[in-house]
């Protein structure tokens, strides 16, 4: 018989509840909510659900809280935009939803971003291993640990993809210095000329060798000048 009372009572207990949004208790801390305020917030869904009407009189008649408690508590949030008053003195909850819609698009940004950052995670980590092969095979030897820390430090701090990056082993072997220093120069000359794709060096190199040439028919014709100047001077008629 006993038994069976505990079992009531544990079964009234467990369906007398009040449904909470699950965003209020995620977010309340991110609108700056202090415990009892969530709490009540909390409470006067509790009433809602119950069919009380939301005003400082009948939430006090079923509340441990003192009208005095409530008009302080309830003063905050309205200046907060969590709550409206009525004209009828009946408290309105509708920019308490508009407050969780505004939770909501929180969520939805920070899964987005998570999404991204797990897709560029497997991205590089996929990149990383390709790239690590590549540099063992013309290496000719396993990497240490601490080179293996390199190439992601350029993928990390550089923002080098492993296109960029077998780019650079690629000239380093050209070159024969098959050397980290030699690779992380070239690196880091391309990062600060803005290149992000084989193209963008390739543009690079090409204007490059424009400049230089500019500068050689330039100083050729300085040259030429200077030549003419002197052959006038020392004319001998």
């Amino acid at each position: 018989m006993k038994n069976k009372q505990n079992n009531e009572i544990f079964l009234d207990i467990i369906t007398d509840v009040t449904p909470v949004p699950n965003l209020l208790l995620e977010y309340y801390r991110g609108f700056n909510l202090s415990a009892t305020e969530t709490l009540f917030l909390i409470d006067l869904l509790r009433y809602k659900g119950a069919g009380i009407d939301l005003s400082i009189k009948d939430i006090a008649c079923h509340s441990c809280y003192t009208q005095e408690e409530i008009s302080q508590i309830l003063a905050v949030l309205v200046e907060r935009g969590f709550l409206a008053v009525n004209n009828k003195g009946i408290i309105d909850l509708r920019a308490f939803f508009e407050k969780m819609r505004e939770a909501w698009g929180w969520k939805e940004a920070k899964n987005r971003s998570l999404e991204l950052e797990k897709s560029i995670i497997s991205s590089v980590d996929s990149e990383f291993s390709a790239i690590y092969l590549k540099f063992q095979e013309e290496m000719g030897r396993p990497l240490s640990s601490i080179e293996g820390e390199q190439i992601k430090d350029w993928f990390t701090n550089l923002s080098m993809s492993g296109e960029m990056i077998y780019e650079a082993l690629k000239k380093a072997v050209l070159l024969d210095k098959r050397n980290f220093q030699y690779i992380n120069k070239i690196l880091l000359d391309w990062q600060s000329k803005g290149y992000k794709t084989p193209k963008d060096i390739v543009s690079g190199e090409v204007k490059h060798k424009e400049k230089k040439q500019i500068k050689s028919a330039a100083k050729k014709y300085r040259d030429d000048q200077k030549g003419d100047i002197f052959d006038d001077i020392f004319e001998v008629n």
